[in-house]
């Protein structure tokens, strides 16, 4: 019996996925390193980040927000890095950082409305999600941060941005959610070294992997790493360790995308640079370190 995800059947032929590795540039070349190339125009989707408003519950700002907090530009090729660094006489952006790896729910939805009126195969599009994620197959671990109790202390209402080693605690997760056919069966290969499941479904059926229903206390939600219909009309990708969402697709969709009021999102080139080296606005000399370099 053939895998059931919510709206998604597990696929054993992968080659409804053979058009995308022919056209798919050399790893972090630029856009088309993640999303195929061949498409009129292209989209940047920036993840939604989140900060504890006075009241203590979390509020979802965007990009644009925290530019303008920090005395940064904003443009198509902006690095989450570079606009948190405060400019001279303006504080650094105090929030936590950008999602990596997903849309937020609200832009998924969104996203998929809008993708849903320019494919004549709605119903019947192909979705990719990465074999690493911890919980989904069997012998994953994850790091689990250990809060202190110090870090809230009265007025203090957000965690330190970066965390030493002894902070963490391995977990061996017990189980696997997905069953053996699908971990066991044919893996789709991407050229910056990703294996991924497949699956088939209406454009819609993206979301499933969010739904809570699926959310144990093992699996984290996501979203689809590779996503596009059957006409090829567009793709969707997310490379896990970033911030942002690539679409491909036609001039319309891709102006859509871009004047959408849920989704922040910019027109990109196919050979732009999304690096951490990208932003020669912001950082032009590459002064700002990334984070992950602090």
């Amino acid at each position: 019996m053939t895998f059931q995800l919510g709206r998604l059947t597990h696929c054993t032929d992968l080659s409804p996925a053979d058009w995308i590795l022919p056209r798919l540039a050399e790893p972090f070349s630029g856009v088309t390193s993640v999303v195929p190339d061949g498409f009129a125009a292209y989209a940047r989707i920036v993840h939604g980040q989140y900060r504890d408003d006075v009241s203590g519950d979390q509020q979802a700002l965007r990009w644009r927000d925290v530019a303008a907090s920090t005395g940064r530009t904003v443009h198509p090729l902006m690095q989450w890095h570079a606009i948190t660094k405060g400019r001279e006489g303006r504080p650094d952006w105090d929030g936590d950082e950008a999602e990596q790896g997903r849309l937020d729910r609200a832009q998924l939805f969104e996203l998929c409305q809008l993708l849903r009126g320019h494919t004549s195969t709605p119903d019947r599009c192909f979705l990719a999600l990465w074999n690493g994620f911890g919980g989904w197959v069997s012998g994953a671990s994850m790091r689990v941060l250990t809060r202190k109790r110090s870090w809230w202390r009265p007025g203090r209402r957000r965690l330190p941005r970066r965390y030493s080693d002894d902070e963490f605690t391995t977990i061996r997760q017990p189980g696997q959610f997905l069953p053996d056919e699908v971990t066991g069966g044919p893996l789709l290969h991407h050229p910056l070294g990703r294996d991924y499941f497949l699956f088939a479904g209406p454009v819609e059926a993206a979301d499933d992997l969010a739904m809570e229903v699926f959310a144990s206390g093992y699996v984290d939600r996501q979203t689809p790493q590779l996503f596009w219909p059957h006409d090829r009309a567009w793709c969707v990708a997310t490379e896990i360790d970033d911030d942002s969402t690539l679409v491909g697709g036609s001039h319309e969709l891709i102006e859509e995308v871009v004047g959408s009021q849920e989704i922040e999102a910019f027109p990109v080139r196919p050979d732009d640079d999304l690096t951490a080296s990208g932003d020669r606005v912001n950082d032009p000399g590459h002064d700002i370190p990334p984070h992950w370099r602090d």
